[in-house]
């Protein structure tokens, strides 16, 4: 699971790359920001995932009485 949530945290990484290339060479503009807005919601994305993979982890075995 860890892995899994690693190899997803470097997407957005690699997402936030190529849009700090994109505004450096100026092609991030205000009437065309769905590199901005897809890089968001994936960042999102893991963020949450993130918490809910490590909520499972920790609450799960006591929910389950152990």
């Amino acid at each position: 699971m860890l892995a899994w949530q690693g190899f997803h945290a470097l997407i957005p990484v690699a997402m936030g790359l190529y849009l700090l290339a994109r505004s450096w060479s100026g092609a991030l503009r205000e009437d065309a920001r769905a590199t901005l807005d897809n890089t968001a919601v994936m960042w999102h994305y893991v963020t949450l995932q993130g918490i809910a993979g490590m909520a499972l982890v920790r609450l799960l075995p006591q929910w389950m009485g152990g």
